[in-house]
Order: C-alpha cells, then sequence, then structure tokens
C-alpha cells in the first residue's frame, strides 16, 4: 500500500490506485513464491495507465515479468544479480572506454541496472519514451532491455569520464549518475529515435547476444567480471527484422501486443 501513492505521482491519475493495487495483489497471489516486489509497481502502472482491464493489466504484468526480468524479483533475486554482471561483461567488451570510465570512477552496475532491468525503464523515463521502448522489446524480445541501455552508455557513457580534478569518489559517482541521466532523458526528449536507431544496430550484432547466451549459461553466484583486452567497438548501419516474441507466450500474449500497439498508436495521436 505504502508503494501505491507514490507510483508515477504525475502521471497515474490518484483514482487509479485501486486497479493498480488490485493488479499488483493479482499477480502476488498468483505467485506466492516471489509475491511482490518493489518496481512491480512501476512496470504494473504502465498497463493501468493505458486503461487496460483488470486481467489484461494482470496478464501484461505477468508477461513483462516472465519475458523481460527472469528471475529479478524473487527473494534472492539472484537472475537481477547474475544479469548485473552479464552487463558488466558485455560493456567491457563491447564499450572498453566507457567501461574504462566507469572503472576508474567504480560506479557499481547494480546502479545502472535498476530502472532498465526491474523498472524497465519507467522511473528515469516519461511514459511516452517508456512506450516506444516497450514496443521495441515487444517485438524484438528481452535482448532489447540490453540493447536499448548500451545504446544510452554509447550515446552518453562520456559522463562517467573521470574528473581532471581531485574530487571525493563518492562526490565524483553522484555527480556522474546525475550527468549520465540528465543527457538520456534530454537525448530521450530530443531524438528518441536516435536511441533506438543505435539500439537496433547492437540488436543486429549477433556476437553480442551469443556472448551473453553464453555468460549466463556459464554464471556462477559471487561470480567477478575478467579481465579482458581492450577491442574497439565495432559499429553497425543495418537494421534488424521485427520478430514477434509474445507469439510463443500463447494467444493471450499475441492479444496484449496487439492491445499494446493501439494504446501506443492512441498515445502517438494525443501528441499530436
Amino acid at each position: 500500500d505504502l508503494d501505491i501513492p507514490r507510483t508515477m505521482p504525475s502521471t497515474l491519475p490518484k483514482q487509479s490506485g485501486v486497479q493498480l493495487r488490485q493488479v499488483l495483489i493479482a499477480v502476488a497471489s498468483r505467485n506466492p513464491a516471489v509475491g511482490y516486489c518493489q518496481s512491480m509497481n512501476m512496470i504494473a502502472a504502465v498497463f493501468v495507465i493505458l486503461e487496460f482491464s483488470l486481467p489484461h493489466a494482470v496478464a501484461g504484468l505477468e508477461g513483462a515479468l516472465q519475458l523481460f526480468c527472469p528471475g529479478y524479483h524473487g527473494p534472492s533475486m539472484a537472475g537481477f544479480r547474475r544479469d548485473v554482471f552479464v552487463l558488466e561483461c558485455i560493456v567491457q567488451r563491447f564499450l572498453p572506454v566507457v567501461h574504462q570510465h566507469l572503472s576508474e570512477l567504480e560506479v557499481p552496475f547494480v546502479g545502472l541496472a535498476f530502472d532498465p532491468f526491474l523498472c524497465l525503464y519507467t522511473k528515469v523515463f516519461p511514459l511516452r519514451v517508456v512506450i516506444r521502448f516497450w514496443d521495441v522489446m515487444m517485438v524484438e524480445g528481452a535482448n532489447a532491455v540490453f540493447a536499448i541501455l548500451l545504446a544510452l552508455l554509447e550515446l552518453q557513457g562520456h559522463c562517467f569520464k573521470a574528473p581532471e580534478t581531485f574530487v571525493e569518489r563518492e562526490e565524483a559517482v553522484q555527480a556522474a549518475m546525475v550527468s549520465f541521466e540528465n543527457g538520456v532523458k534530454r537525448t530521450a526528449k530530443t531524438d528518441v529515435g536516435r536511441i533506438l536507431e543505435v539500439a537496433r544496430s547492437w540488436l543486429d550484432r549477433s556476437e553480442v547476444w551469443v556472448e551473453l547466451q553464453t555468460l549466463r549459461l556459464n554464471y556462477v553466484e559471487g561470480s567477478t567480471v575478467p579481465k579482458r583486452p581492450r577491442s574497439s567497438t565495432a559499429s553497425s548501419d543495418n537494421r534488424l527484422g521485427l520478430r514477434s516474441v509474445f507469439a510463443a507466450a500463447g494467444g493471450a500474449a499475441a492479444g496484449l501486443l496487439e492491445a499494446g500497439r493501439e494504446a501506443i498508436e492512441h498515445l502517438g495521436h494525443q501528441d499530436k
């Protein structure tokens, strides 16, 4: 109940708090081993704001957690910890300069991954941008969650460059995180298409996703990121053909995708 009034307070109508609570209770009761975890409310709020019916909102939240947040919200958060490790390995190999900046400042990757992985970008970005990100995620699959974050790091990773003048580490990290968040917000506001274009170029690089799957399969709790030689990041202008991943989750998910597209189109008309 404490999370309901502080969930997207500037976007979620107050009267919608009742439905948001119903969605969260329904999902928690259907999966008692996980129950409710903070950040689920942020994802569920998107379906409520877009006026999904209660059954569709429940199906939407369950589908999003299953497809995009595997094992993230359990008591041990094992899946989230694994993918934070995977993210750091991917950044080290494919964005070595950005990784060097992050390492020099000792920026915790868990901080970078919190909103993208646990909240699916709903905590930092406005609804209009979240819908654009989710549209890509729904047709491209779970790799798109990583691809969008890699695109943001590619575009704004320079924010983590260590300051030339001496400052305390904590102060430098906080300033860098604020600069990065402001930078990605600014880019999303003025040119979200650029973020998605870069994300698609990441999706088209099969070696990234082979590496990701290998890292996940070989992950052991407590693993540390191995040292790798620096390598230049190759670029690609190719666009990946659309692949529907919700079809594999059955008819309800396919209906969810269609409903999501209608909501996206409706939101687009409202913006014009």
